[in-house]
């Protein structure tokens, strides 16, 4: 068995086996370890003709794929070169064949150099070194590319002196956070340095080869570990604790990031050489030496970059690329692309470009038709032939597709059907190209009689037909109009046809809304979605109706809107056809058709229709296109209804304030009085009138007819509905409140303002509590340094606590009453001072404003909130008093 001399230690998360690295007789090695008996399960030793002999397996990582059924080993190796400086690092695979040496990495240092820390998952391995005396390195090594490439960050942490400063262990985690401990004799008090910034390092020939496997046995021998006893553990941060000097206490100003140069648009065309786009680095407006740039491309809503656009992050000061490149004529479109830069992990600035995808136009392809003497729009001397086409059901279309060096084209004339003055003949017209060859299939009818069809191979394609094309009258140079077998082909004439193979030249880039409902008397405007025209071209548009091929009365239109003013005699449903037609050159067009479908209502008869009643029913039910104009955010709720009969509304959000508004607010909100079984009283109220209007708040003051004794057990509630929603917009988005929007509250007790007696009882009830407060306050003042008034003191909280807990019941009280029990309650606070803001500063609390009341017959008693300490006020000062003096005592 070859003796191991161990530096490192790495364990399976099972606790099954363990690893531990060092050297073999100067060699690079490790061995496995089988935790449960004891034995190593086999040991690995690494050959390097290149290393001294103290060279060694310092740290040890290891990544299980259960996937695979693996062990992925990661080691770092020091004192490797001749100068023993040197780094190198080994990625080892262990299957059930044993282990195998995949990769290794050496790093030639310029001075001594240590492993700190190494990690290995799934994607990364991850590794931090030390130069001595000079810098700490942490970086990764992408695992899965076809090349590894290393990416180290290099923190300087020497000072001006020398063997000042001294890393001694590293540590990543899970998290691949980067921790290293170690010690520093002095801190320069005059200048510091501080460089960090990011290389990559090329990837040499590996100095470390021909591995050997070697199995040990364990051995009899026993180890006895003796204890050195006297040492003792001291808190590390209080370790000749010194301060800083206070140059190294002040905090750098911020700069700005400058972007780079670039255009708002780059245009690329599918099929075309690959679009490199070249960024340089962002600037920070300081100068500093530790700058580090990271880069990420997104798109402009976060989402992840398509997949022909590939973006690269290039070496340090060399910026990032973008590289498009597609063959998919599907991938066309803009797309708004986002670069972020983020400088040392700690500001980010980012730039937005668009890239414009055109799609690839194939190349013309020509065809050449023999004996189609009528193609497009020619005149006609053949009377007897009648050729009338359908502009939908019937249609001829032209297709090419391309595979290989096959050509397959179909020229197919849907609408077959001809009248002559002696017979009726069908025809139809096929002609297939397929691999350089064409079949001509002419059929000609006489008489009811069916000549042959014919297939010539041949590069041209020669027909004789009766009929040429649809929407064509055909044209015949003789002038027998009697004539019942003619042939319309008399005279050979050659004419190109070109077919434009590939997706629409000219389209919408978003799709068009393809259905409206429109009432009679109403006004609809459409806008088109944007068109895309990436060539330039001529086009017209036009709207025509399903087989009547003409244009409504009531639709008018232009190249960017379509606008519908349906009257009464148009209601019913209309399917509308919108043609984009392509003048491509002299002979040949190309249209796309969208179909919309119209549907006219008919407005509702309101004759007879009582106008109190039944109008706030009609402006309830909106059509679609006021349903359009509603903002859905804004709604609102009561906000409190005072005893004094005010109301106050509080909107979600500010509306617009107008002369409108306030002068028809009647006609826009509908107030009424529900009682406990949700029915509507239409005789509570007498009237209301607006007091007060701002931009997110209503104040209205009511008038009730019963008020005395109205909602004096909570059994009424208020209820705010919408009328008439024009009146009321958002002033944000200047949208309509919706027609749903609606609130209720339950009422408190109320007074009635022109009850002579209140004001009076109002008045005498505040003298009364302030005068009774002061007795009672100058009496317990009285009794706490006599000490004989705790008996009654307790004999008053005992009658008081009856007297408080009355809400809790559903007693019904009227408001007089109500004003009596507020006397008493103000006399059980003890409010003498503002309470309240000491108890805030002793328990953190907030104001009473933000806890929510127990219900309303609590608010209105004083107790606005649920904080029981709030509620118990001036006494719970009191009780801190005692406990506080008690304790006091007690250590006295």
């Amino acid at each position: 068995m070859m003796p191991l001399i161990g530096y490192s230690a790495t364990k399976l998360s099972t606790n099954d086996y363990a690893y531990f690295g060092g050297s073999y007789n100067g060699k690079l090695g490790y061995t496995k370890y089988n935790l449960l008996n004891g034995n190593p399960s086999y040991s690995y030793q690494i050959q390097n003709s290149n290393g001294p002999s103290i060279q060694q397996i310092s740290k040890l990582s290891k990544f299980v794929n259960t996937i695979l059924s693996s062990i992925t080993i990661f080691a770092c190796a020091e004192n490797l070169g001749s100068d023993g400086f040197d780094i190198g690092l080994l990625k080892i695979q262990e299957t059930f064949l044993g282990p195998t040496l995949i990769q290794s990495w050496y790093l030639d240092m310029d001075v001594k150099s240590h492993c700190l820390d190494v990690k290995i998952d799934l994607l990364y391995s991850y590794m931090l070194f030390y130069k001595e005396n000079s810098i700490v390195l942490q970086g990764k090594i992408t695992l899965l590319d076809s090349y590894a490439v290393m990416l180290l960050q290099q923190i300087r942490l020497s000072t001006t002196i020398s063997q000042t400063i001294f890393p001694k262990i590293g540590y990543i985690t899970e998290q691949n956070q980067y921790f290293f401990v170690g010690q520093t004799s002095q801190i320069n008090a005059f200048s510091y340095i501080k460089n960090s910034f990011i290389f990559q390092l090329g990837i040499g020939i590996p100095k470390i080869n021909n591995p050997s496997q070697q199995t040990i046995t364990p051995s009899t021998e026993s180890i006895i570990y003796k204890e050195q006893l006297g040492i003792i553990s001291q808190d590390i941060k209080i370790v000749n604790l010194q301060q800083l000097p206070s140059n190294c206490l002040q905090l750098e100003p911020q700069g700005i990031i400058l972007l780079p140069s670039f255009q708002s648009q780059y245009n690329y065309t599918v099929n075309e050489t690959e679009l490199v786009l070249n960024f340089q680095d962002f600037i920070y407006s300081k100068i500093c030496v530790d700058q580090s740039w990271t880069y990420e491309a997104i798109m402009a809503n976060d989402s992840p970059l398509p997949n022909f656009i590939r973006f690269i992050q290039n070496a340090n000061g060399f910026g990032s690329t973008f590289k498009i490149y597609s063959q998919n004529n599907q991938t066309q479109g803009t797309y708004e692309l986002k670069l972020k830069a983020i400088l040392g992990n700690m500001y980010q600035s980012s730039l937005n470009f668009k890239v414009v995808v055109k799609p690839l136009i194939v190349p013309i392809q020509e065809q050449n038709l023999t004996g189609n003497t009528t193609y497009l729009n020619n005149t006609t001397n053949n009377t007897n032939s009648n050729n009338s086409t359908n502009p939908v059901e019937n249609s001829n279309s032209t297709n090419s597709s391309n595979a290989g060096d096959n050509n397959l084209t179909t020229n197919q004339t849907n609408n077959n059907s001809q009248t002559n003055n002696t017979n009726q003949n069908e025809q139809n017209n096929t002609s297939i190209e397929n691999q350089n060859s064409t079949s001509n299939q002419t059929e000609v009818a006489q008489s009811n009689n069916q000549a042959n069809s014919s297939n010539n191979n041949s590069n041209n394609l020669n027909q004789t037909n009766l009929n040429s094309t649809n929407n064509t009258q055909n044209t015949t140079e003789d002038d027998n109009n009697n004539a019942g077998n003619q042939t319309n082909a008399t005279a050979e004439q050659q004419n190109n046809d070109t077919s434009i193979i590939g997706v629409p030249l000219i389209f919408f880039e978003t799709p068009i809304q393809d259905n409206f409902t429109v009432s009679v008397g109403s006004n609809l405007t459409y806008e088109f979605p944007k068109l895309n025209n990436a060539l330039n071209l001529s086009y017209s548009l036009a709207v025509s109706e399903l087989f009547l091929n003409k244009t409504p009365e009531m639709v008018s239109y232009n190249e960017t809107h379509l606008q519908i003013k349906p009257q009464l005699n148009d209601s019913g449903k209309y399917y509308l056809i919108l043609e984009i037609q392509t003048q491509n050159n002299s002979s040949i067009d190309q249209s796309e058709q969208y179909m919309i479908k119209l549907n006219i209502s008919k407005k509702q008869n309101q004759r007879g229709i009582k106008p109190v009643i039944n109008l706030i029913q009609n402006n309830s039910a909106l059509d679609n296109q006021t349903s359009n104009l509603t903002d859905f955010n804004l709604n609102f709720e009561i906000q409190s209804i005072s005893m004094h009969q005010e109301l106050l509304i509080k909107f979600s959000k500010e509306i617009m304030i107008s002369e409108l508004l306030a002068n028809q607010i009647q006609k826009a909100l509908e107030i009424n009085i529900a009682n406990i079984d949700q029915q509507i009283s239409l005789f509570a109220i007498k009237e209301w009138n607006l007091i007060e209007l701002n931009k997110q708040y209503l104040r209205i003051k009511l008038a009730f007819n019963e008020t005395k004794f109205l909602a004096s057990s909570l059994d009424s509630k208020i209820l705010v509905k919408i009328k008439d929603p024009t009146l009321i917009k958002a002033a944000d988005t200047n949208l309509l409140i919706s027609v749903e929007c609606s609130a209720d509250k339950w009422i408190p007790p109320q007074i009635n303002p022109y009850d002579e007696d209140i004001e009076s009882i109002q008045d005498a009830s505040t003298i009364i509590s302030k005068l009774l407060e002061v007795i009672i306050i100058g009496c317990l003042l009285m009794g706490i340094l006599a000490g004989s008034s705790l008996q009654f003191l307790w004999g008053l909280i005992n009658t008081l606590q009856l007297v408080t807990h009355t809400p809790l019941f559903t007693i019904q009280y009227t408001a007089n009453i109500w004003i009596f029990l507020k006397i008493l309650f103000d006399i059980v606070n003890l409010d003498f001072y503002n309470a309240e803001l000491l108890l805030q500063n002793i328990f953190q609390l907030k104001s009473s404003d933000n806890y929510e009341s127990y219900n309303d017959r609590f608010a209105f008693l004083g107790y606005d909130n649920s904080n029981f300490i709030q509620l118990i006020g001036s006494p719970m000062l009191f009780l801190l008093y005692y406990v506080a003096l008690g304790f006091l005592l007690l250590i006295v």
